[in-house]
């Protein structure tokens, strides 16, 4: 996959020239793009320095149901004190809204539970916030495989928006002098450090990602046992 995710960028940047310097013939009436102008896009510059953001929220959105799960194990005893519940009947409660497989359909509790209203809304909220992260694990292979594509893709976007920066902030270089040529020099030096940060943060987000089914498996095997009966 790092070898696949090298290709696709070199042959990106490989392309990107023709169309960013303008060597591509525009329609008759269609508006030549600037870079310098935000557009529907926005701010180009901006948009790079998003991307180590988005970059880092592709791995966050992962492993969220681990992180998760791993607080609600360590409150697994005090639980159920907050409703006034014994061990065994929270755990059966747990179970049996494991057992619901029908869209949108939510555990009822029993009438004869004796707790205010209030709880016993946070209470049907915390069973479905357990069975929320139940899924979230078992569909982490899943959600890592479309992680990852969109890791690749951000990346192209940091190739795409940096080479454009750079030759437009170059052309501008060109005819500059003094104080303005020696600012858009810096200018140029900020956007290639931006671009190489995102392409090393590339690597050590996929490695992150690979690394998550496996934790994710041997944290559900724990979250499922702390909630089995008896």
């Amino acid at each position: 996959m790092l070898r696949q995710i090298n290709t696709a960028l070199i042959l990106a940047l490989l392309a990107l020239p023709l169309t960013a310097g303008g060597c591509e013939k525009k329609a008759k009436g269609e508006k030549t793009e600037n870079p310098d102008e935000a557009g529907e896009a926005g701010d180009p510059l901006e948009a790079l320095k998003a991307i180590p953001d988005r970059l880092q929220a592709e791995v966050d959105g992962v492993i969220a149901p681990i992180t998760d799960a791993e607080t609600l194990m360590g409150e697994i005893e005090t639980i159920p004190e907050r409703y006034s519940l014994s061990a065994a009947d929270f755990k059966a409660m747990v179970q049996a809204n494991f057992a619901i497989t029908e869209a949108g359909a939510e555990i009822e509790l029993s009438a004869d539970l004796s707790i205010a209203e209030d709880a016993k809304a946070e209470l049907t909220a915390t069973l479905q916030k357990l069975k929320e992260i139940k899924v979230g694990l078992e569909t982490t292979p899943a959600r890592v495989t479309v992680a990852t594509e969109n890791i690749v893709q951000i990346g192209l976007e940091a190739v795409e928006l940096s080479t454009k920066l750079v030759a437009s902030l170059t052309a501008k270089a060109k005819v500059a002098m003094g104080e303005k040529k020696a600012e858009i020099e810096a200018q140029i030096q900020e956007v290639t450090a931006l671009k190489d940060g995102i392409l090393t943060q590339i690597e050590d987000v996929k490695g992150q990602v690979t690394e998550i089914p496996a934790r994710a498996a041997e944290v559900g095997a724990s979250f499922t046992a702390s909630f089995a009966a008896g």
